[in-house]
């Protein structure tokens, strides 16, 4: 089904391409907004794989994506380093992608707060080069459907179609295009019983501030000159600690994010229970509207996290699964959305070490902070995916 559709566009001149994108928030931030980069206070590297869209006539849409940040407490800025590959429809519509990101934060104390509560502004940006595929070849074009017979004839011959592809179509210009964001994360009440740390945020992907006479932002497959479509971002979390029982943490993290890009609205909201930071199970809706037609395809999916501290290390490995329920317009044609991702988070700033700044595990001290989801490193904010109960003097 979905070959039919991309090609039934592929001879429009304004042909626009969504972006592709994964419904599971944690271990992709930076995906969703590069102002997020680096903020969960660790050297971690991401794994991630979708797969959405498929039908036993059609090959599953494929999501792919390798992300390397570190949290730099002794600098003014974390970075981020990124690779992405999506594969879509019979004729693999490959997109591939590498990058970077940035995160800038600039620490915000108003009056109205206490000394355990702390704000920071974080400003992203990140640039990436990419390059779109097809296989034309592998691909049914409108001309060879028989109304009657399909893609044969009343031979039982397939029918040829008139399309010819421009010469050099098939692959686009090697592009570039960024993206730029703004977050306010927040930790409220360190020391109490029932912390709250939250992030609200905005970011603008495909913003043409990269086209150019000598660099361009079009991955047309056939040759044409339009540019990749701007994609705004809104999200919204939090994390609060609700109860402690037997020396463990109980909280619950709300969160949502809204995204629009050329005529296709998508608004995913739910919410996750969290037992210790080490288990975490969360139900979430998922509606995609393109606002031409009204019409929503709606879905909803189960989330579990499951994570913790390798035996005898400093290093924290975390589980990511996500599985749809369709329930929209399209259940009886695709089969539903699942992903999984993987998280190594490393408890050294190996950047930091190198620089000749305190080599121990700078993150580890956290430990003995009060506040079981975010930490203060000097004046930037993180999540602290290092804290541990003392089980011996039942301190927090």
């Amino acid at each position: 089904m979905l070959r039919y559709l991309i090609l039934i566009l592929f001879p429009l001149a304004s042909i626009n391409a969504q972006d592709a994108y994964l419904q599971h928030f944690y271990g992709n931030e930076s995906s969703f907004n590069p102002a997020f980069t680096g903020q969960q206070g660790a050297l971690r590297l991401g794994i991630s794989y979708r797969t959405q869209w498929g039908a036993t006539t059609a090959p599953a849409y494929l999501a792919q994506k390798v992300v390397l940040e570190e949290s730099l407490p002794c600098l003014f800025f974390d970075y981020g380093l990124f690779a992405r590959r999506d594969e879509e429809g019979a004729g693999k519509l490959t997109t591939s992608e590498f990058g970077g990101s940035i995160a800038i934060a600039v620490p915000w104390e108003p009056r109205f707060l206490n000394r355990t509560s702390s704000l920071n502004f974080r400003f992203g940006a990140s640039l990436a080069f990419g390059q779109r595929s097809v296989d034309f070849d592998a691909l049914n074009f409108l001309d060879q459907i028989d109304p009657f017979f399909g893609l044969v004839n009343a031979d039982n011959n397939p029918n040829s179609t008139g399309f010819v592809a421009p010469l050099g179509a098939g692959i686009s210009p090697r592009y570039s295009t960024g993206s730029l964001g703004i977050s306010l994360k927040g930790g409220i009440n360190a020391t109490s019983k029932r912390p709250l740390s939250f992030d609200v945020g905005v970011a603008i992907h495909n913003p043409g501030f990269f086209t150019g006479p000598d660099s361009r932002q079009s991955a047309s497959l056939l040759g044409l000159d339009n540019t990749l479509g701007r994609r705004m971002v809104y999200t919204g979390r939090a994390d609060w600690v609700v109860a402690r029982v037997n020396r463990r943490t109980w909280s619950v993290k709300p969160s949502a994010v809204y995204q629009s890009q050329k005529g296709l609205s998508y608004l995913e909201t739910g919410v996750g229970i969290s037992w210790n930071q080490a288990v975490t199970v969360g139900g979430y809706y998922h509606s995609a509207r393109p606002n031409s037609v009204g019409r929503n395809v709606g879905w909803s999916s189960a989330q579990l996290e499951l994570g913790g501290r390798l035996p005898g290390t400093q290093t924290r490995f975390d589980l990511g699964f996500s599985y749809a329920f369709q329930h929209g317009f399209l259940k009886n044609y695709v089969r539903p959305p699942l992903e999984v991702s993987a998280v190594f988070s490393f408890g050294r700033s190996t950047t930091c070490a190198v620089l000749g700044y305190d080599s121990e595990s700078w993150m580890s001290k956290s430990n003995a902070t009060a506040c079981p989801n975010f930490v203060k490193a000097k004046s930037k904010i993180y999540d602290n995916i290092w804290y541990k109960a003392d089980r011996m003097s039942g301190k927090y």
